[in-house]
Protein backbone atom coordinates (compact mmCIF):
# COMPACT_ATOMS: atom_id res chain seq x y z
CA UNK A 1 0.00 0.00 0.00
CA UNK A 2 1.41 3.59 -0.87
CA UNK A 3 2.00 6.48 1.43
CA UNK A 4 0.03 9.72 1.15
CA UNK A 5 2.60 12.61 1.24
CA UNK A 6 1.84 16.51 2.02
CA UNK A 7 4.55 18.90 1.53
CA UNK A 8 4.36 20.91 5.32
CA UNK A 9 5.64 24.13 5.56
CA UNK A 10 6.64 23.81 9.98
CA UNK A 11 6.84 27.23 10.68
CA UNK A 12 3.81 28.25 9.30
CA UNK A 13 2.33 25.29 10.43
CA UNK A 14 0.17 24.92 6.57
CA UNK A 15 0.23 21.73 4.72
CA UNK A 16 -0.69 21.30 0.95
CA UNK A 17 -1.78 17.30 0.75
CA UNK A 18 -0.07 15.67 -2.36
CA UNK A 19 -1.71 12.54 -3.31
CA UNK A 20 -0.17 9.21 -3.09
CA UNK A 21 3.02 8.36 -4.64
CA UNK A 22 2.12 6.55 -7.94
CA UNK A 23 3.45 4.70 -11.15
CA UNK A 24 0.48 5.72 -13.59
CA UNK A 25 2.30 3.28 -16.30
CA UNK A 26 1.91 0.85 -13.67
CA UNK A 27 5.61 -0.08 -13.48
CA UNK A 28 6.32 -0.75 -17.32
CA UNK A 29 9.65 0.42 -18.79
CA UNK A 30 11.36 3.11 -17.27
CA UNK A 31 9.52 3.99 -14.01
CA UNK A 32 8.27 6.87 -13.87
CA UNK A 33 6.94 8.08 -9.86
CA UNK A 34 4.03 11.20 -9.17
CA UNK A 35 1.87 12.58 -7.44
CA UNK A 36 -2.09 11.14 -7.61
CA UNK A 37 -3.02 14.61 -7.10
CA UNK A 38 -5.52 16.10 -3.96
CA UNK A 39 -9.22 16.58 -3.72
CA UNK A 40 -9.97 19.70 -3.72
CA UNK A 41 -12.77 21.11 -1.98
CA UNK A 42 -13.55 23.61 -4.34
CA UNK A 43 -16.49 21.31 -6.22
CA UNK A 44 -14.98 23.25 -10.01
CA UNK A 45 -11.57 22.48 -9.37
CA UNK A 46 -12.25 18.59 -8.80
CA UNK A 47 -8.62 16.81 -8.48
CA UNK A 48 -5.43 18.48 -8.70
CA UNK A 49 -3.14 16.52 -10.72
CA UNK A 50 -0.37 16.82 -13.47
CA UNK A 51 0.88 20.26 -14.39
CA UNK A 52 -1.97 22.13 -12.06
CA UNK A 53 -0.51 20.17 -9.22
CA UNK A 54 3.16 20.70 -10.56
CA UNK A 55 2.54 25.37 -10.58
CA UNK A 56 0.84 24.65 -7.12
CA UNK A 57 3.55 23.10 -5.78
CA UNK A 58 5.73 25.49 -7.20
CA UNK A 59 3.23 28.27 -5.41
CA UNK A 60 3.48 26.72 -2.17
CA UNK A 61 7.21 26.70 -2.20
CA UNK A 62 7.82 30.13 -3.36
CA UNK A 63 5.09 31.18 -0.79
CA UNK A 64 7.28 28.98 1.75
CA UNK A 65 10.70 30.12 0.78
CA UNK A 66 12.50 30.81 3.48
CA UNK A 67 10.81 28.26 6.09
CA UNK A 68 11.27 24.96 6.96
CA UNK A 69 9.46 22.93 4.07
CA UNK A 70 9.32 19.18 4.82
CA UNK A 71 8.01 16.43 2.50
CA UNK A 72 5.86 14.01 4.88
CA UNK A 73 4.15 10.62 4.04
CA UNK A 74 1.08 9.61 6.27
CA UNK A 75 3.01 6.56 7.78
CA UNK A 76 4.83 9.25 9.83
CA UNK A 77 1.93 11.75 11.18
CA UNK A 78 2.40 9.73 14.42
CA UNK A 79 5.54 11.85 14.75
CA UNK A 80 4.26 14.70 13.40
CA UNK A 81 1.75 17.34 15.22
CA UNK A 82 -0.50 17.24 12.17
CA UNK A 83 -3.33 18.45 14.35
CA UNK A 84 -1.94 21.72 14.63
CA UNK A 85 -1.38 21.82 10.70
CA UNK A 86 -3.92 23.74 8.62
CA UNK A 87 -4.01 21.53 5.31
CA UNK A 88 -4.98 23.68 1.81
CA UNK A 89 -8.65 22.93 0.72
CA UNK A 90 -8.47 24.10 -2.69
CA UNK A 91 -5.59 25.04 -5.59
CA UNK A 92 -7.60 28.65 -5.44
CA UNK A 93 -6.74 28.98 -1.55
CA UNK A 94 -2.98 28.71 -2.45
CA UNK A 95 -2.55 30.35 -5.64
CA UNK A 96 -4.94 33.55 -4.65
CA UNK A 97 -2.00 34.18 -1.79
CA UNK A 98 0.54 36.84 -3.25
CA UNK A 99 3.98 35.84 -2.86
CA UNK A 100 5.16 38.91 -0.80
CA UNK A 101 8.44 39.71 -1.61
CA UNK A 102 8.11 38.79 -5.38
CA UNK A 103 10.50 36.05 -6.68
CA UNK A 104 12.98 37.81 -9.41
CA UNK A 105 12.90 35.90 -12.67
CA UNK A 106 15.69 34.14 -12.14
CA UNK A 107 17.46 31.92 -9.60
CA UNK A 108 14.27 31.89 -7.05
CA UNK A 109 12.01 30.98 -9.83
CA UNK A 110 13.68 28.36 -11.16
CA UNK A 111 14.97 26.83 -8.14
CA UNK A 112 11.29 26.66 -6.91
CA UNK A 113 10.18 24.72 -10.51
CA UNK A 114 13.37 22.36 -9.62
CA UNK A 115 12.59 21.31 -6.16
CA UNK A 116 8.77 21.17 -7.42
CA UNK A 117 9.99 18.56 -10.17
CA UNK A 118 12.48 16.89 -7.71
CA UNK A 119 9.27 16.37 -5.44
CA UNK A 120 6.91 15.61 -7.95
CA UNK A 121 8.90 11.97 -8.54
CA UNK A 122 8.76 10.96 -4.80
CA UNK A 123 10.38 7.46 -5.59
CA UNK A 124 12.07 7.50 -8.37
CA UNK A 125 13.96 11.01 -7.50
CA UNK A 126 15.72 9.47 -4.81
CA UNK A 127 13.93 11.59 -1.76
Amino acid sequence: MSNTYSLVCFDCREGLPLGKGACPDGGKGEPHWTFTGFLSEAASEGRVVGEALFELMVHFLLLHRTHELRLIPDSSFEEVPFDQVMFMESSSQVLARAIDPAPGEGAEQQVARALAMRLSSPKGGGL
